[in-house]
């Protein structure tokens, strides 16, 4: 305990070597807390208190040394009888040290000493003196120049507005005159951000307003029979010409997207990096962009245990791959006409190896795909000079393969919608 008492009495804190030694002493006094009481505790008291923790007030000083001593719900009483006897102690110690002070004489002053504290004093008053005058020169400049005009006001206001997100502080913002409404807000606003960082899920390489726009596109629109309430003016023309009366209006049809889309998305291994991406991906084409019934498939690399011309393996519709299905009754479902297959993987790039096998295995799946769905189309979130001397190279002889950007991501669209 020696070396501890050594470190507690070189801290440089407020709390000295006498209140910590005090604390120690009176938690050792509870026969309670003894036993759990060690060196090894001790060090992490000091610890705690070294780093400010459970220094606020009595509360968190209690809270501390119930979470580092307390074993039994009973040893409660024992921290909290001991933490009020430590501050007993202490406030009568600092009360008897606050009377020794104030009854010492105060030191005298050499006359060298006074001189310095005069002149001291003397120059404060001057400078003083010289920021009123200052201050007063120039509150009669700004009166004598003119008022700035209705027009030139609004962009004063926003160069104020960026100056101040730019270079005041919190406590400069404080003490600024009052302007409008607006300034104030995004003044306000910048002082709240105490971090130059963008945290926002929103910063891909394609945004989620682009990627709704450009999933509109893919649509293959049918006729239903769905009355619309907006009347077909050339069709009720033509009858009105036809019959000599008109007795009804003709009335348009729903328009309803034949477009079966699925989404055959690798998400493990090299495609953990993407996974906001997938996610932007996914929701974007359900909810903005028209394909609410798109189904999402889930699968490593390829479908599980596949094997060319042997048996199709399995894809999971969750991306725990906790629900299996085969991928032979996703293919009955789909439709040479109507369905359109997207598959998102870096297929080898992101690790930048050419694996020959996997790349025998991708054309095999992505031959059984064509011969059952309208397109395939490949999206590769990495860009394409790094494709080459992967096995992305060889994947993307066999299938069109598309960069995600904005531009690569219309292009997919245009490729699905057959006019590539």
């Amino acid at each position: 305990m020696k070396d501890l008492f050594q470190r507690i009495a070189q801290w440089p804190h407020d709390w000295d070597a006498a209140p910590a030694t005090l604390l120690l002493t009176r938690l050792r006094e509870q026969t309670a807390l003894r036993p759990c009481l060690g060196l090894a505790e001790c060090k992490a008291i000091v610890a705690a208190l070294e780093q400010g923790i459970g220094m606020t007030d009595r509360a968190a000083l209690e809270q501390l040394l119930i979470q580092l001593l307390v074993k039994k719900t009973d040893d409660h009483k024992a921290v909290a009888s001991a933490v009020a006897a430590f501050f007993d102690t202490r406030a009568r110690q600092v009360f008897r040290q606050a009377e020794e002070m104030l009854r010492a004489p105060e030191p005298e002053l050499s006359p060298e000493d006074l001189a310095a504290h005069d002149e001291a004093e003397r120059l404060s008053q001057a400078k003083a003196e010289e920021d009123r005058l200052k201050r007063e020169r120039e509150e009669e400049e700004r009166k004598k120049q003119p008022a700035p005009t209705a027009a030139a006001a609004p962009q004063q206001t926003a160069e104020t507005s960026v100056q101040l997100e730019l270079t005041l502080s919190t406590a400069e913002i404080a003490a600024l005159p009052e302007q409008d409404e607006a300034a104030s807000s995004h003044i306000a606003h910048a002082s709240a951000i105490s971090h130059p960082y963008i945290l926002t899920d929103d910063y891909q390489p394609i945004s989620v307003r682009q990627m709704e726009q450009i999933w509109r596109f893919l649509r293959k629109p049918s006729r239903s029979n769905m009355v619309n309430p907006v009347p077909d003016i050339p069709q009720t023309v033509e009858r009105l010409a036809r019959q000599g009366w008109l007795d009804t209006p003709v009335w348009q049809r729903d328009k309803t997207n034949k477009v079966h889309l699925v989404l055959l998305i690798d998400h493990t291994g090299s495609m953990t990096a993407w996974h906001s991406l997938i996610r932007q991906l996914v929701a974007t084409a359900r909810a903005g962009g028209g394909h609410r019934h798109a189904e999402v498939r889930w699968m490593h690399n390829l479908p599980h245990h596949f094997e060319p011309d042997v048996k199709p393996g399995l894809l999971f519709k969750d991306h725990s791959h906790l629900q299996a299905e085969p991928l032979a009754d996703l293919l009955r479902r789909c439709s040479k006409q109507d369905t359109e297959v997207l598959i998102v993987s870096d297929a080898g790039a992101a690790r930048g190896r050419m694996n020959l096998g996997r790349a025998t295995a991708t054309a095999a799946f992505v031959n059984l795909l064509q011969r059952n769905v309208s397109s395939v189309a490949w999206l590769n979130p990495m860009p394409p000079n790094r494709w080459w001397g992967s096995t992305a190279e060889l994947t993307a002889h066999r299938v069109q393969m598309f960069e995600t950007s904005p531009r690569g991501f219309m292009s997919m669209i245009n490729h699905l919608r057959g006019q590539s």
